[in-house]
């Protein structure tokens, strides 16, 4: 077994010395994959309803994401991070939570973010990021007794890691995430009555991708 596993490490090494890349100034990286976004979601009670600790919460959603990330230099990377629109359904928390759906919107990310890869030599490239995300919400509904439904855009700060393994000198793989803060008003018109909430939705997002360069 040990004679094996000095086989198959022995292997894998030479494959990622004899296959893989280094990044350089002026490199384009793509990736893109099925990703996740996963609320931490916190809000105020829904005004004028009469019900203490009624709220509105936003459940998870996958779509597919894609980064394009530009090397300043082989150390510092600029990345936008874009997707195909979430979709996410809105559920009554609290004192309504008994209503199940109340509504549902789409989203998209748009992130700008300042990355820092720690090996970039190396055949596995750990990186962090910082920046800036704009969420903007759309194609938001209420559903009964929600008669309308609207979400606001938001401005916030994003975090993020990741990691790209190579896969030869064109391809890797990689596995990144984020958090970003997102805040949002909600507005819902119950009959003649419109009720407000301000929603802490602050999700982490997860991408499982392939990636290129050029």
């Amino acid at each position: 077994m040990k004679k094996i596993t000095a086989t198959l490490l022995g292997m894998g090494a030479t494959l990622l010395a004899t296959t893989g890349w280094a990044l350089d100034a002026g490199e384009v990286l793509v990736r893109v994959g099925p990703a996740g976004v996963f609320p931490n979601d916190r809000a105020t009670d829904l005004n004028n309803l009469g019900l203490p600790d009624a709220k509105p919460s936003v459940g998870n959603a996958w779509s597919a994401g894609l980064t394009l990330a530009y090397m300043a230099t082989e150390n510092i990377g600029i990345e936008l991070v874009a997707a195909y629109p979430f979709k996410h359904k809105i559920t009554g928390d609290g004192a309504i939570s008994g209503l199940g759906k109340i509504g549902d919107t789409k989203q998209l990310p748009p992130t700008l973010l300042v990355q820092y890869y720690f090996l970039p030599k190396e055949h596995i490239r750990p990186y962090i990021g910082a920046g800036l995300n704009y969420t903007i919400f759309f194609d938001t509904n209420g559903n009964a007794p929600v008669n309308s439904l609207d979400l606001s855009n938001s401005w916030g700060y994003a975090g993020e890691l990741g990691v790209d393994v190579d896969l030869n000198k064109d391809w890797f793989i990689n596995v990144s995430s984020w958090y970003m803060d997102i805040k949002t008003q909600a507005k819902a018109k119950v009959g003649d009555v419109t009720s407000k909430s301000n929603v802490n939705i602050d999700p982490v997002v997860v991408m499982f991708a392939i990636g290129t360069h050029f």
